[in-house]
């Protein structure tokens, strides 16, 4: 009986070793060319209370050997945007950062602060 236990429960655990693996659903996706002050065209709407989303981002410059991109997660509302959540990507990189957030319709914003830094970008958000 003891040897009929130990084999189920070797087999349970394989299987959920094996069971496969849930792959985040993208909202958006993005890429755009010489970027330095640009709103993404897509925008989302999340219908949940606190959803954690994730901008994934790859960028490269276009034209010096330095520069900042900065990546803003925007929220729709009477007045344009409001900034929710945002982060700095520095010269020919990728990177993502997350945030959680609440109801309501989002797009992204890219700042590079001067037309000198451009950049090629692309990426997606996902949740």
């Amino acid at each position: 009986m003891i040897k009929k236990i130990k084999l189920l429960a070797v087999v349970f655990g394989v299987v959920l070793m094996v069971a496969p693996v849930v792959n985040a659903a993208t909202a958006i996706t993005y890429n755009g060319t010489g970027i330095w002050s640009w709103s993404s065209v897509s925008s989302w709407t999340n219908n949940s209370n606190s959803r954690r989303y994730t901008v994934n981002h790859n960028q490269s410059l276009t034209q010096t050997s330095s520069g900042t991109l900065s990546v803003r997660i925007m929220k729709n509302n009477w007045l344009g945007g409001s900034v929710v959540s945002q982060n700095s990507f520095s010269g020919n990189t990728s990177g993502s950062f997350s945030a959680y957030l609440d109801s309501g319709t989002y797009y992204l914003r890219f700042e590079s602060g001067q037309a000198l830094y451009k950049f090629n970008i692309n990426g997606s958000v996902t949740y």
